[in-house]
């Protein structure tokens, strides 16, 4: 069964084997954008600097996967509005209609 996000917090906060710690902050980052605050409290209160740095890692991961995740969202969006949506209507001209002249 797997840990619930409190578990993992705790444990990479105040595990005394270093390894514990790594997996449960890689375990953490596992869980996306939700773990954030839990990433952030692990660095605020660990002394250890290996630690530390691993959390910062887990924490610019987390960012950029969900950067990606927004930017191809709106890639996708602006490949399905160049369909029909943004093309302007052709205009037939009639052989009795004229454009109106526009001062310079």
């Amino acid at each position: 069964m797997s840990e619930s996000m409190w578990e993992l917090k705790e444990t990479a906060k105040w595990a005394r084997n270093p390894g514990e710690k790594k997996i449960a902050i890689k375990a953490l980052a596992a869980r996306g954008d939700e773990a954030l605050p839990s990433l952030h409290e692990v660095l605020a209160v660990t002394a250890y600097d290996e630690i530390k740095m691993i959390c910062e890692e887990a924490i610019k991961s987390v960012k950029e996967k969900k950067n990606d995740e927004r930017s191809n969202r709106t890639a996708d969006k602006s490949k399905g509005n160049t369909n029909k949506d943004t093309i302007a209507p052709t205009v037939e001209k009639s052989e009795g209609s004229r454009l109106a002249d526009l001062p310079p």
